[in-house]
């Protein structure tokens, strides 16, 4: 009887677990993990970073990043030119915010504002290109 009573008390408070759940997020781009607001989009920076060295000194250009399809479901695939560097990994969305791994355990951050079509990156930003 006695385990019984635990029972229907352990029930009752899981049940009232369902009425405190947050709304959904409607702003988000993921999809079980994977950014697939992103998935096929590419981005190019806003501002100039620098892209090597030329005989004449510092070159440069806009940086670039592309995200693809991986799994569909918990991680997409980036592609990011940055100054002389070709870069790619796999990336996950929670939110308006990206987390990445790229070469080594080098781990990155950004934000998307589906808004705006604003993308940020290691802290630099970019738009559609």
């Amino acid at each position: 009887m006695r385990a019984l009573g635990l029972s229907v008390i352990v029930a009752a408070g899981l049940s009232g677990c369902m009425d405190e759940l947050p709304p959904e997020d409607n702003t988000t781009p993921t999809a079980k993990g994977a950014c697939t607001a992103l998935e096929g989009m590419s981005f190019r920076s806003l501002a100039q970073g620098e892209c090597g060295l030329t005989p004449d000194g510092v070159a440069y250009c806009n940086w670039s990043i592309r995200f693809e399809t991986y799994d569909g479901e918990t991680k997409s695939r980036f592609t990011w030119s940055h100054s002389d560097v070709g870069e790619s990994g796999m990336a996950t969305c929670d939110g308006n915010v990206i987390r990445a791994e790229g070469a080594g355990t080098t781990v990155y951050e950004g934000t998307y504002d589906e808004a705006t079509d604003q993308l940020v990156w290691d802290n630099l930003a970019y738009a559609p290109s």
